[in-house]
């Protein structure tokens, strides 16, 4: 099967566009708690220390993540 290459870029700018004016997050008014757990040094040692070294291979300073609401994650 043979597709255009130009075709298919074409088609795909047009839906693109039909799209982007519409696709919104919607409206939150949610503000998180502060974090106050456990300060982040600690658990970035005790990761360090407890979880095995392929754990840590795609970022240097791992997210904290302490609440969720919607669509939205807050780290510490």
């Amino acid at each position: 099967m043979y597709i255009n290459i130009n075709i298919m870029i074409s088609l795909i700018q047009k839906i693109s566009f039909r799209f982007s004016g519409r696709m919104q997050f919607p409206q939150v008014n949610h503000k998180p708690q502060p974090y106050t757990g456990i300060p982040y040094a600690q658990i970035a040692s005790d990761r360090a220390k407890y979880m095995p070294n392929f754990y840590f291979a795609y970022y240097k300073k791992p997210l904290l993540i302490h609440e969720g609401y919607m669509q939205y994650l807050y780290d510490h």
